[in-house]
């Protein structure tokens, strides 16, 4: 891939996630209670959402880290990879419950909205670097294994991430919308 494109891909990621921790503090004015607030019993705080988002960045970017080692073994993008993304697109677009998978569920504890903000900065541009120097033919072969949907590959694991993030931003609003709007 381009590092021209992978890095405006990054810049798109960066700018939904900037502009949404920029909303929570400056126009809706969340404060560390509601950041830190179960909307319901067996319902995640926003920092708890937050959190998982990282968890999910952060473990995927090891697991792509342990498979470049076995580049050789690992088999290129096909259609079926596409379908897999695809069908992992739509279901983080349908409105239905998704249990997070064990690896990425986060406990309650309290968190300050700006020092998580600056840890998944750090997170983030973390990631973009070692991206940037993956050898080519890393870019042509299903790397990234998601838990539900299977393996895909990096530029569809980046996809995920947006998309991921989309949904969860939105579920922040929604669970938070009566304390936020007040």
């Amino acid at each position: 891939m381009e590092i021209e494109n992978l890095e405006k891909i990054f810049e798109g990621l960066e700018t939904k996630r900037k502009e949404h921790f920029r909303f929570l503090k400056e126009e809706a004015g969340m404060d560390a209670k509601a950041y830190n607030a179960l909307p319901k019993p067996n319902e995640w705080s926003a920092h708890q959402v937050h959190r998982h988002l990282m968890k999910s960045e952060e473990l995927s970017l090891l697991y792509l880290k342990k498979k470049v080692k076995g580049l050789e073994n690992v088999k290129p993008i096909s259609f079926t990879s596409k379908l897999r993304a695809k069908k992992l697109w739509l279901l983080l677009k349908a409105p239905v419950k998704v249990q997070a998978p064990k690896q990425v569920d986060v406990p309650a504890y309290y968190g300050e909205i700006g020092l998580v903000e600056k840890e998944w900065d750090e997170l983030r541009m973390e990631t973009l670097r070692y991206l940037k120097n993956l050898p080519a033919e890393a870019w042509k072969k299903e790397l990234y294994k998601h838990p539900i949907v299977g393996r895909i590959g990096i530029l569809d694991m980046i996809r995920f991430f947006g998309w991921h993030a989309d949904r969860h931003y939105g579920q922040i609003l929604n669970i938070h919308q009566d304390e936020l709007m007040n």
